[in-house]
């Protein structure tokens, strides 16, 4: 995280160019991230049973965006998110000597259209507010004690995220945000051959508003200028 500031320092430091957004520029831009996690835990179930957990989670997303300046301040746009994960848990069981292992996996497509509002606050340095939109599918598969289970994933999102733009060249940019406040929408279905999955559906409702360095991402912009 430390070299991520100096960086930033840095760039807000050298100033390479006097940008000038105008109407029917192009943007692309996109995200790109990985997130894994590896724990062992203890704990206590009925009957003073000692269960020992090993757990391994990796996941990946992917996120290319293009955009069109609509006016000078103004971006329309569109991505596509591909979002990957897998989780894997070896339950041991000390006192009878049983080892239950579980693994998930998860895949999610969604189109992305956005909206972001430019607001200059120097010479190459641009405050950014975005308004994104996820709808999209996927599917999550589920493993224990040899048993199969799948399930559709229709999944709806909004988002509101404040972030900075800094131009190093007429070009390029550097982005960062950090926080966001959004309201997630999933619901999931038991595939059709299971017999227990008719009329069956978990439905889940998120909330959330987070502008902790949890959040924070830096991003690379390239601008098609009408002068390119």
């Amino acid at each position: 995280m430390k070299k991520i500031y100096i960086f930033l320092i840095a760039m807000f430091l050298c100033a390479l160019s006097n940008a000038q957004l105008q109407k029917g520029t192009i943007l692309v831009e996109g995200d790109i991230g990985f997130d894994g996690a590896h724990y062992s835990d203890q704990f206590d179930a009925y009957y003073d049973d000692q269960y020992d957990v090993d757990a391994k989670y990796s996941a990946i997303y992917l996120n290319p965006k293009f955009g069109y300046f609509t006016s000078e301040s103004l971006v329309l746009g569109i991505g596509i998110l591909y979002r990957y994960e897998k989780e894997y848990r070896n339950y041991q069981n000390f006192n009878y000597d049983i080892t239950d292992i579980r693994k998930e996996k998860e895949y999610l497509l969604q189109l992305n259209p956005y909206l972001t509002k430019y607001s200059k606050l120097g010479e190459n340095i641009y405050f950014t507010s975005t308004v994104d939109l996820y709808a999209g599918f996927g599917k999550s598969r589920s493993t224990y004690e040899d048993i199969e289970k799948e399930s559709n994933i229709l999944e709806l999102q909004i988002s509101a995220r404040p972030g900075i733009i800094y131009f190093i060249s007429d070009n390029w940019a550097l982005s960062g945000s950090i926080g966001q406040i959004y309201y997630n929408y999933r619901v999931e279905k038991p595939d059709t051959n299971y017999d227990f999955s008719e009329n069956v559906k978990n439905v889940h409702n998120q909330y959330r508003l987070d502008f902790s360095l949890n959040d924070f991402y830096v991003g690379i912009i390239y601008y098609f200028t009408k002068n390119n």
